[in-house]
């Protein structure tokens, strides 16, 4: 869609993120990097974030704003793909940071290497009111060494097996013609859209590489997407991810054939049980049809086999432990 003037674009999506959007601003604009350009999507804040981010433009030629009514996440950052003149992406949560060299260090990669994809690993961190109540045990960095140029098959295949896969778009920088090519966009009106585009992502990416350097901070802290629970959201947005990757991968003939999306799907639907069954009985009721549709796809496939897919997908974490036990004694054998 145009000729690239830039680099890289990074984009950032803006809801009511008054009080970490200028740290996260700054950290874009200090950049050892400088061929590059931010656009930020006001996805209808109701704080003062739009007047920080204006005050921030009039000194910035290389910033645009867009603003759109609030329609989430996806749809922010489709905006802003289409009006990106960067040959490479980089998507931002507008209360994140990143590293100084962050930028240079990704696009260097990529260029030096012709990548689709390119991925490097975070650390989370804690506003000091949120660690007051809660310490979540998430990760960001790749315990694997990925330090090959891979297809996106093959690299997500290893990366799933070693427990290193991650779906933030905060974590990879990607050449923008992969999304124009194949149409590549977020979901719009759901949450959990990372899940589906990082997915498809790996699927369509013919040269991909990692970087064993932790070049974004990820901030937990109240009432964030990460952290509010709302298990009708959650359960409609990995409802939705599960149909969009099966309905594209399975073949009546001969079902799942990879092992990535096997397993992928197989976390997807253990997740979407996990939040209908915390969910109150009147949403529930309305999801009768759509569970006992999902529950025969969960039996009757080669996957979802009673025998065995059945019991792995309904106990996952049992199952991964049985399975890791399974292989302790046949090593001690």
């Amino acid at each position: 869609m145009g000729k690239n003037l830039y680099g890289v674009t990074v984009i950032i999506p803006v809801y009511n993120t008054e009080k970490y959007l200028k740290e996260c601003i700054d950290s874009v604009l200090n950049q050892t990097y400088k061929h590059y350009e931010v656009i930020i999507v006001n996805d209808g804040s109701t704080d003062s974030s739009v007047e920080i981010v204006k005050s921030y433009i009039k000194g910035h030629s290389n910033l645009r704003l867009l603003e759109q009514e609030n329609k989430g996440q996806g749809s922010a950052r489709n905006m802003a793909i289409k009006q990106a003149k960067g040959k490479y992406l980089y998507f931002m949560d507008s209360d994140d940071y990143i590293l100084p060299d962050t930028i240079e260090k990704a696009y260097n990669k990529c260029e030096e290497n012709q990548l689709d994809l390119v991925l490097f690993d975070g650390q989370a961190f804690y506003d000091s009111d949120f660690a007051e109540n809660i310490i979540l045990n998430y990760r960001y960095t790749r315990s694997g060494v990925y330090d090959e140029i891979y297809s996106g098959e093959v690299l997500l295949e290893k990366l799933i097996k070693n427990n290193d896969y991650f779906v933030s778009p905060c974590l990879y920088m990607l050449n923008k013609e992969i999304i124009y090519k194949h149409n590549l966009y977020f979901p719009e009106g759901i949450i959990h859209e990372d899940e589906l585009f990082t997915f498809r992502l790996f699927k369509y990416a013919n040269r991909v590489m990692h970087i064993n350097k932790i070049l974004f901070m990820r901030r937990y802290r109240k009432n964030s997407t990460m952290t509010s629970v709302n298990a009708k959201k959650s359960f409609q947005g990995y409802y939705r991810v599960f149909y969009e990757i099966y309905k594209k991968e399975y073949d009546k003939n001969r079902g799942l054939q990879d092992y990535a999306t096997k397993e992928k799907l197989g976390s997807i639907y253990t997740a979407i049980f996990s939040n209908f069954n915390v969910m109150a009985c009147e949403d529930k009721k309305k999801h009768k049809e759509e569970i006992i549709a999902l529950k025969r796809i969960g039996m009757i496939n080669n996957y979802f086999d009673i025998r065995f897919g059945y019991i792995k997908t309904h106990f996952f974490k049992l199952y991964k432990l049985l399975a890791n036990f399974k292989q302790i004694v046949i090593k001690g054998l």
